[in-house]
């Protein structure tokens, strides 16, 4: 396994395009944990794990790696795993969880390069929520995506209909942890949070620099579809009358 992993190394390092080697060598590494639990424990606890997948999930400029890697790991997370396999999908989601999530504050410095990541997180997520759901960690999942999704400076351009995935990658896994947060049946209480994204991704409030006059040239998300999953994102945290009330007021001062 170490002798794999440091081939892999390599091959992310090489100046020719190694891609398809890269992408052999991880797949016969996750092929070996199935038959392995050893050698899975080899792989998920070795010390560059994590800055590995930072490198090939994030860091890495070629899309099609990025897409086969979490292709491979989607396969062993959500996918059906043999029945002879020596590792589960619980295992398996835990760990990578563990990977990924450590990965995840990382993606804003690399906005153009992290749909892969962020996709595989939220499959991740949802795989690892199923047998590890807690109250107390899915509320610190809700308050840490939400720094990291408004503390982001997201840049549109008008005409340019151009997906920000670090936006939409951070949408969706607010909207997979309230949905699960939920099953606690206790309130959110997320009323600030429905108005701050409101202000910064859907309506930016029009400010005036008082010495030019003139308005602050900040625009909201622009494109289509990740308009639509922030409004699914307000609404599901407007589950009681004081959140709910504050979006009906911030609705209002639109319509005027």
């Amino acid at each position: 396994m170490d002798r794999l992993l440091k081939i892999l190394a390599v091959t992310l390092k090489a100046d020719v395009d190694f891609a398809v080697a890269t992408c052999h060598c991880y797949a016969s590494i996750v092929e070996a944990s199935l038959h392995s639990r050893r050698i899975w424990e080899a792989f998920i606890g070795n010390a560059n794990v994590t800055a590995l997948h930072k490198a090939i999930l994030l860091e890495d400029s070629r899309l099609w790696l990025r897409e086969q890697i979490a292709r491979i790991i989607s396969s062993v997370c959500g996918g059906a795993l043999p029945p002879s396999s020596a590792i589960t999908e619980s295992d398996t989601a835990a760990s990578f969880w563990t990977i990924i999530s450590s990965v995840l504050p990382e993606a804003a410095g690399h906005s153009a390069q992290s749909e892969q990541l962020l996709e595989i997180a939220d499959q991740i997520f949802r795989k690892y929520d199923e047998n590890h759901r807690t109250e107390e960690a899915l509320r610190s999942d809700l308050a840490t995506w939400s720094e990291m999704l408004l503390e982001y400076d997201h840049i549109e351009l008008v005409g340019r209909d151009e997906t920000d995935f670090v936006v939409l990658g951070f949408t969706k896994l607010l909207l997979s942890c309230i949905a699960s947060l939920k099953s606690f049946k206790k309130p959110l209480n997320s009323g600030s949070l429905v108005e701050r994204l409101w202000d910064k991704f859907l309506f930016v409030p029009r400010v005036v620099d008082m010495d030019e006059q003139a308005p602050s040239p900040s625009l909201p998300v622009l494109e289509s579809k990740t308009r639509r999953e922030l409004y699914d994102l307000v609404l599901a945290l407007a589950e009681d009358r004081t959140s709910y009330n504050k979006l009906l007021e911030l609705a209002k001062d639109v319509g005027e």
